[in-house]
């Protein structure tokens, strides 16, 4: 830090220019890389998003079966039980023991 005291009023002007240039320049940059960073940030979000829409719609199909098969093996679940209950002697047979 310099003593401004022993300055004139032009050498004390100076100095403070001097001071305000080099704080614009780094307000600019920072300003330059809170630009970048939000733009950026915009971008990743975007990948992130169409990541999980391609994600969706290549295992969309897979989990549409998947639950068709579940479905299938659940009625097929309650057509034997109705069939069990239909069938009147079926715990006296020998091949169910």
């Amino acid at each position: 830090m310099t003593n401004l005291s022993n300055k004139t009023d032009r050498e004390v002007l100076e100095i403070l220019y001097e001071k305000i240039e080099d704080n614009q320049s780094i307000i600019k940059s920072l300003q330059r890389k809170a630009r970048f960073a939000a733009f950026f940030g915009i971008i990743k979000w975007l990948f992130y998003i169409g990541v999980a829409v391609g994600v969706y719609t290549y295992f969309q199909p897979l989990i549409g079966n998947l639950l068709d098969t579940y479905e299938s093996i659940r009625e097929s679940a309650g057509v034997l039980g109705n069939l069990k209950s239909e069938i009147p002697n079926l715990n006296n047979l020998d091949f169910l023991r």
